[in-house]
């Protein structure tokens, strides 16, 4: 609180009786945690600063922030600063849903859909499960061979993009969370073209890149009669890719003398990704929402307004996480089949290890 009075120019001036009213302090900082209650407060009049500090105890976080006002003859108290530096993650226990599929409430499961039609029918060539793990502070990238020889819930055996063909998104996530147990929270599906919209409207991206994949693109572009967009630097190392040039980079699995298959396209696919994420390392959570608010409306997904700000209100934390990546399978766990009607698919060499695998890496605390 403060008075004030008139001085002979008729400027208002403000003198300091107590700090700054609890209420005032509150209603601020359940601007960024609603369920933030008062611990207590520090003032000192003489220096003119007042700190407010507030306990947070939810599903991700448990600490105190402190939101700091400094005091002004010409305006009295005025917010200076807010800090949540004092929160810890919590840590979430991995338990099984009513469906019997494992959860953790600090673990996010977003599924990355790529997709070869802008009506979204067809088949999915880009399956990866983006994991948001707040508990060990990493964020794993897991993707799915397409040609993995999977059980399709209505559907008998398949290969796994052909879920998508049968019954897009849903059945896709369905047939993946019966097959390891796992729950999935989110999708988000792209097609060539809004892929490139997106990568185009975020600016380009940073990719490391060989000289080898450089060919590839410049290939494809003088191929497709693409030219026009931009060659790429033959040199490799980090190059600026527009939308096009980054959609023939995670489409390359070689060819024309090019090296690569459709694993080392899953890992060029990852490497985008990380590449994006790292992009926006240092952007703040008001910029990163409206950057998730941007890229919400070139896909589709069931990402919800409150699903963008929970992710961009700990951003500076999620930004921040370590990178993981693996493959299904990988090396030793896999070798070439044949299905009944001739085609060429995956072929799993031990099912149950890879599954108990798969869950343990995604859920560390599982025992």
């Amino acid at each position: 609180m403060y008075s004030k009075a008139v001085a002979e120019d008729d400027n208002l001036e403000f003198y300091a009786l107590k700090g700054v009213e609890k209420e005032i302090a509150e209603k601020n900082v359940h601007n960024h945690y609603k369920d933030a209650e008062f611990k207590e407060q520090k003032t000192d009049l003489k220096k003119g600063v007042d700190r407010l500090y507030f306990k947070v105890d939810n599903k991700l976080l448990i600490g105190t922030v402190v939101i700091r006002y400094d005091f002004s003859k010409e305006k009295g108290w005025v917010y200076k600063r807010f800090s949540d530096k004092k929160l810890e993650i919590k840590k979430g226990i991995t338990h099984k849903d009513k469906k019997g599929l494992l959860t953790n409430a600090n673990i996010k499961n977003i599924l990355f859909l790529g997709v070869d039609s802008d009506s979204g029918v067809g088949r999915s060539d880009c399956m990866m499960l983006i994991s948001v793990d707040a508990n060990t502070g990493k964020i794993k990238q897991t993707s799915f061979m397409r040609d993995n020889w999977f059980e399709i819930p209505g559907y008998g055996t398949n290969k796994l993009n052909s879920a998508y063909a049968f019954g897009g998104a849903a059945l896709t996530i369905k047939t993946i969370e019966n097959t390891f147990g796992i729950k999935i929270d989110n999708y988000v599906r792209v097609s060539f073209s809004t892929f490139k919209n997106v990568i185009n409207v975020l600016g380009g991206v940073d990719v490391n890149i060989t000289s080898d994949e450089a060919g590839y693109i410049n290939w494809q572009l003088n191929k497709n009669g693409q030219a026009s967009v931009g060659l790429v630097s033959t040199a490799g190392g980090v190059t600026h890719l527009n939308g096009q040039q980054a959609l023939w980079l995670c489409r390359d699995r070689g060819g024309n003398g090019f090296g690569g298959d459709d694993f080392t396209r899953s890992g060029r696919q990852r490497r985008v990704i990380r590449s994006i994420v790292g992009d926006y390392r240092n952007y703040s959570p008001s910029k990163i929402l409206s950057v998730l608010y941007t890229l919400k409306k070139n896909v589709k997904t069931n990402l919800t307004a409150d699903d963008l700000k929970w992710y961009a209100q700990h951003s500076t934390r999620f930004l921040g996480f370590k990178f993981q990546e693996r493959c299904v399978p990988q090396a030793g766990e896999w070798q070439q089949g044949t299905s009944a009607g001739g085609a060429w698919i995956i072929q799993l060499n031990n099912f149950n290890q890879l599954k108990s695998d798969i869950q343990h890496y995604i859920y560390e605390d599982l025992k």
